[in-house]
C-alpha cells in the first residue's frame, strides 16, 4: 500500500529515502537513509539530519565516512535469472553499451556497430546481450554489467581515472564476471562461473540482511 501524509502523523512510521533526497521533505519523526549510490554523486550535496539511520547498498558508497556503521549493508538485488540467460553458444560480434549514470562520461570505444540498451526493455536486453560479444559500461555501478555476464557477453566496466578496482569494489565476490577495464577480461571470463555461485547465495543473505534491517529500526526509533 502507498503510504499518506496521514501516516507520517504517527511516530511509529518510518521513512526511508535514497541519498539523492535533500533533507527531510516529508518531515517525517523517523528517517532512514539508504545510499544507493555515493552521496553527492548526482546532486553534488549532501544534506541528511543528525538523527538518521544510515543503510547502504554497496560498501564502496560509504568509502571515507567515518560516521557509518559498516555493519549496515543493506543489498537486496533482483538478479532477474529468468530474464538474463545465455541461450547463443556460438560465434558472437559487435558490442552493445551502457551509458545511464554515466552519460556525461567521454566515449572511448567504437560506436559504428555498438548499440545503446539505455531504455531499453529487460527483455530486448537480454536478446542483446546474447548476440554481441562485448557489453561497455560507462556506468560504473550498474546490475546490467552482471546481466551481461550471465548472458555471456564480455562485461567491461570503463574504469574512472584514478580509482582502481579493488576501490570501485572492494568485496572480491561483487567482480566476478565483470572486467574493469579491457586488460581484466580474461579475469572476468575466468570468474564467470563464480558469479553464479554468488547469486545463489545471495538470497538467503538478502533475508538476514532484511531481517537485521528491521531489527535496527525497531531498536534505534524504540518501536
Amino acid at each position: 500500500p502507498i503510504a499518506s501524509y496521514k501516516d507520517l502523523e504517527d511516530d511509529n512510521t518510518v521513512v526511508i529515502y535514497a541519498e539523492l533526497v535533500d533533507g527531510n521533505p516529508l518531515k517525517a519523526t523517523n528517517v532512514v537513509r539508504w545510499l544507493l549510490h555515493k552521496p553527492g554523486f548526482h546532486s553534488g550535496s549532501v544534506n541528511y539530519g543528525q538523527n538518521e539511520l544510515i543503510f547502504f547498498y554497496l560498501q564502496a558508497y560509504i568509502e571515507n565516512l567515518s560516521n557509518i556503521d559498516i555493519n549496515n549493508l543493506l543489498y537486496i538485488p533482483n538478479n532477474r535469472e529468468d530474464t538474463y540467460v545465455q541461450t547463443n553458444f556460438s560465434a558472437r560480434e559487435g558490442t552493445c553499451y551502457i551509458l545511464r549514470k554515466g552519460k556525461n562520461r567521454k566515449i572511448i570505444h567504437e560506436l559504428g556497430n555498438s548499440i545503446l540498451i539505455d531504455g531499453k526493455s529487460h527483455h530486448e536486453i537480454a536478446q542483446i546481450f546474447n548476440n554481441v560479444e562485448y557489453c561497455i559500461s560507462y556506468d560504473t555501478y550498474t546490475m546490467y554489467s552482471m546481466y551481461a555476464s550471465m548472458c555471456g557477453c564480455k562485461s567491461v566496466v570503463i574504469p574512472e581515472e584514478g580509482i582502481s578496482k579493488e576501490k570501485w569494489l572492494p568485496e572480491e565476490e561483487k567482480r566476478y564476471g565483470i572486467a574493469y577495464g579491457f586488460d581484466d577480461v580474461e579475469n572476468a571470463v575466468n570468474s564467470r562461473d563464480m558469479l553464479f555461485g554468488r547469486i545463489q547465495n545471495e538470497h538467503e543473505i538478502t533475508l538476514w540482511q532484511i531481517n537485521s534491517f528491521v531489527n535496527k529500526c525497531s531498536k534505534n526509533f524504540d518501536k
